[in-house]
């Protein structure tokens, strides 16, 4: 299990907080790493294969 997929240097890219070796877990469906805390807001907003609402902020030109 790879923990870069949501994380620089052991900080989570939604959070910003350290991540443990117990603070990860793996999407079956898409293959995303995702830091524990932050996973329901990465597969209901961010991930690009499990959001259900990922319009949401995004800007029109």
């Amino acid at each position: 299990m790879s923990l870069s997929d949501m994380m620089i240097n052991k900080r989570c890219t939604v959070c910003h907080g350290e991540i443990g070796e117990s603070e990860i877990e793996h999407c079956g469906n898409c293959g995303l790493t995702v830091h524990t805390e932050c996973a329901e807001f990465v597969r209901t907003f961010d991930c690009r294969e499990c959001a259900d609402e990922l319009a949401v902020g995004a800007a029109e030109l």
